[in-house]
């Protein structure tokens, strides 16, 4: 398949810049390797301790927002 050239044209301008946003995380897991390793537990449980508070304010969020929308379709 094409894409058209408007979009063809941001994306060799966005992938010019893509090494600048992957080495430099990757060359820190590399080096902090040993450091990531001796605190696996810490960053995962972080991680998922982020994620799980993160998914309870956007459905606490949601709901909050969809209310007043249901209350609008309930009318007759």
């Amino acid at each position: 398949g094409q894409v058209s050239e408007p979009l063809s044209e941001a994306a060799k301008g966005l992938l010019r810049y893509l090494p600048l946003l992957l080495v430099p995380p990757a060359v820190g897991v590399m080096v902090y390797a040993a450091d990531i390793a001796a605190d696996f537990w810490a960053i995962a449980g972080a991680l998922v301790l982020s994620l799980l508070i993160s998914m309870a304010f956007v459905g606490v969020l949601m709901q909050r927002l969809l209310k007043p929308h249901s209350k609008r379709e309930e009318r007759p």
